[in-house]
Parts: structure tokens; sequence; C-alpha cells
């Protein structure tokens, strides 16, 4: 494509598009001219569009975001869950499922969890997979009750999931420890163990599930507890919210240490010096303490640097 391009900004590759070189008295004249040009060369041109350069939309929704042509690419491939806009470029972000199980999303109120949640559920709702949505007494996922999904809303409900999925995590580790027997590697395991259809848990409010867990007349701790202790490389995956202030509530508890034990996942509102569980060390302290408005995430280091750090996602509205 003509004047299209790429330049080095900062270390970073970016890629760019010349605009048209007209003569003209003024600004005006000239803006006008080029649009003049601009219109004349889109009519005349009846093949595929070229690429425009990524942004951020002012007001990112999702009803846009899933059109997006990287987004479509992210969404075939079975190890990523594309959710958000990388915030350093306008690339679409998605979460590598070989690296998350437990995947926990931290915030303060009204900082974007349950959006996330939702973008998250909207995207697994685009894969071909088995889909659980466990809601909370707001009921912020009852909108996908009818969407053809798992729809959990009392300790009932969870029984009758969980007796559901028993079996199927039982023929998933069998085959996990055939492969382990023999001495196959992680990525090994995983990419075998990916043939199986994927298994996307929702969480509204982890608080308010571990609890309806501990109190229920209905043996489940058990289960859940070895879940969440066995289940890695299982193509099985939990979302989960929690908030700061019930995180210090429920501190502690075993199944709550089990599914946060994995330190993976995305804070929502800033100031992320107050997260104990996720490493933001790679941030300077005084960028830590900031406050960040809703929708964008901060990620934490995963261990082998840090590729993408701040996320901005989209209104989950469809």
């Amino acid at each position: 494509m003509k004047g299209r391009g790429l330049i080095d900004y900062e270390g970073r590759i970016l890629e760019f598009q010349a605009v048209l070189a007209v003569k003209a008295e003024n600004d005006y004249e000239r803006m006008e001219m080029i649009r003049a040009q601009c219109e004349e060369m889109k009519l005349a041109w009846t093949g595929k569009p070229a690429r425009p350069v990524p942004e951020i939309p002012k007001k990112p929704v999702w009803s846009e975001f899933h059109k997006l042509d990287d987004y479509r690419k992210q969404l075939a491939d079975k190890n990523v869950l594309p959710v958000a806009y990388d915030m350093s470029n306008a690339q679409v972000y998605g979460i590598h499922l070989r690296n998350n199980y437990c995947y926990t999303v931290y915030g303060t109120a009204h900082s974007g969890k349950t959006n996330f949640l939702k973008v998250c559920l909207q995207a697994a709702l685009e894969k071909r997979a088995n889909i659980c949505a466990i809601d909370n007494e707001a009921h912020d996922f009852h909108s996908y009750a009818s969407a053809g999904i798992h729809y959990v809303e009392d300790d009932k409900g969870l029984y009758e999931f969980f007796a559901q999925l028993l079996p199927v995590f039982k023929e998933r580790n069998q085959k996990k420890h055939e492969l382990q027997r023999q001495d196959c590697e992680e990525d090994e395991i995983y990419e075998i163990m990916s043939a199986y259809e994927p298994y996307f848990i929702f969480i509204a409010d982890l608080k308010s599930l571990v609890m309806l867990i501990n109190d229920s007349e209905y043996e489940m701790k058990g289960f859940f507890r070895n879940i969440l202790e066995k289940g890695s490389m299982h193509h099985i995956f939990f979302f989960g919210a929690i908030s700061l202030k019930d995180h210090q509530e429920i501190f502690g508890d075993e199944l709550y240490e089990a599914f946060t034990g994995y330190k993976t996942g995305v804070h929502f509102g800033g100031n992320t010096a107050e997260n104990r569980v996720l490493n933001f060390e790679y941030v300077p302290y005084m960028e830590q303490t900031k406050v960040q408005p809703p929708g964008v995430g901060c990620l934490p280091d995963a261990g082998a640097g840090v590729d993408t750090a701040k996320i901005v996602v989209p209104l989950a509205r469809r």
C-alpha cells in the first residue's frame, strides 16, 4: 500500500500512513483538497481497504472491538482470549490461556472488574467452548442466562454444575497423569490437552462463591478445592473478581488461597501498591500509587518480562 511504512519510535516499531502532499494558499484550503482527493481515491478503490493505524477509541465498546481483524485472528487461536486494547500501542491484547488457570480480577469499587469479566465471557461465547457463569446477588451475569451457557445463581445450581463437571475432570485428569508418566514436557501436555473442548468458568464475586460453598448444605468444598489445586492443564479455566476490601476480609480461607495462589490476573482502579498478591515490582513505586480511570487494568510481571503493562477494556454492552 503506497504511503504505508514503519518507524522506530522510542524502541517500538510503529506503523504509519503518509498523507497526500498538495500545494495550497492556506491550511484550510490544503485540508479541503486532501479530503477531496481522499474521497476520490476511496470511491475508485474496489479492493480490500488498507488496515487502519491502530488507535483506542475515546469510548471503546464491544460492538466495535470484536469486529477488529486482530481480534478475529486472536479469537481463532485456541490459546488466546482477546479482551482489551494494549494501552501502549492500541493493539488487541489477549489473555494467553497456557499461562493462566485461575485468573483473578482485582480492583476497587466501580473500577471495571465486572465489565472485564463480561468482555471475557463474550469473547468465550465466540469460541467453541463450554461456559459457566456463577452469578452474585447483584445478578451481574443475568443477561447471559439465555445465551446457551450454564447459568448458576444458587448453591443447588452450583452443585448440579459441579456434578456435570466431575466426570469431565476425572477423564482429563487421567489423561494428564498418563502423559506425565510418559515424561512429556508441560508444553507438550498442554498442547495435547487442548484438544479437549475448553471450559470457561466465570465467577462474579469470589468472596460470595467461597462463602456459598463453605455454608452450603451440599458437599462441594472437597471437589472445588481438588479442582483448584489439580486442574491446571485440563483445558479448564476460571476467572473470578474480588474487591480489595473483600480480599482483606476473606484472606486466609483455603479455597480463596487455592484460587489466588496462582498469582495471575489483572488489577483495576490503580494503586497497585495495595495489591499484595500480584507482582508489580517492575512498576516504579510512585506509579504504583496512582489511581487509574475505570476500565484501565494493570498487568503484573509474569516473570519473563512485561510485554503489556496496561490495558483498556471496551464497554461490554452488546
